[in-house]
């Protein structure tokens, strides 16, 4: 189920969380790209921000970095839910990110279905796959909900089922329709990072790390890479 490193507080998670992307980013080779999708909510925030500090920015191989998102609410991209919005503000525009290395998930396009698919073929062209293939990322950032779910994949929606497709509308057990990479992708990736902050989360997270899921695992608990490193970041502050 990964490898756990708690904090006492959330400050000295970001930090923690920020030199392990660093160390990832600076260990590629020169000349590839370091894919990473980015997670929405509120945790992630203080992670942007302290990636986005004096004392870090200028340590980041922004030129090779691309920019994905793990999930986005279907909201406008200046509406203050948007998980693409939140990441402009704290560290893409901060650090002057190149616009061709920010691939947003696009929630314009008439329905989430629509924007589901056009996310699709953005990551397939970006990772030249073919029919069947799924990319991998260097790293995705995920989240942990109360109720179990992570990105935007809740318990009893049909895309936590999803084997085919790289990303699918999310319909269900949300307050907002979303969009979200499913389960195939997530499970590929080379890295995963879970970033759980706070008292309220702490109860979800023993389940999900310490109890047998069963039958019917909450959708954390399915996050298994398969052939990649799986890391738990957990703070109590």
């Amino acid at each position: 189920m990964g490898r756990i490193r708690e904090f006492t507080n959330a400050e000295a998670l970001f930090q923690s969380a920020a030199e392990l992307i660093l160390a990832l980013a600076l260990k590629l080779e020169s000349g590839n790209p370091f894919t990473i999708a980015l997670s929405g909510g509120s945790t992630p925030r203080g992670l942007y921000q302290r990636m986005a500090s004096d004392g870090m920015k200028s340590q980041f191989p922004w030129p090779k970095m691309h920019f994905f998102l793990t999930d986005e609410r279907w909201v406008p991209a200046t509406d203050p839910q948007s998980n693409f919005r939140m990441a402009q503000e704290t560290l893409l525009k901060p650090v002057e990110v190149a616009q061709g290395h920010i691939h947003p998930i696009h929630t314009s396009l008439g329905s989430p279905e629509a924007s589901a698919r056009e996310y699709e073929e953005k990551i397939t062209h970006f990772f030249n796959t073919g029919p069947g293939e799924f990319p991998v990322f260097n790293l995705i950032l995920l989240g942990l909900g109360t109720d179990g779910h992570t990105a935007s994949l809740f318990s009893g929606d049909p895309a936590t089922l999803e084997e085919k497709r790289l990303v699918m509308p999310a319909l269900l057990n949300s307050e907002l329709p979303r969009v979200t990479l499913t389960f195939p992708v997530i499970n590929r990736a080379q890295n995963v990072v879970f970033l759980v902050c706070g008292a309220e989360k702490q109860a979800i997270f023993h389940k999900i790390f310490h109890q047998n899921p069963g039958p019917k695992p909450l959708p954390a608990q399915k996050v298994r890479p398969a052939a990649g490193e799986l890391y738990w970041f957990v703070s109590r502050g």
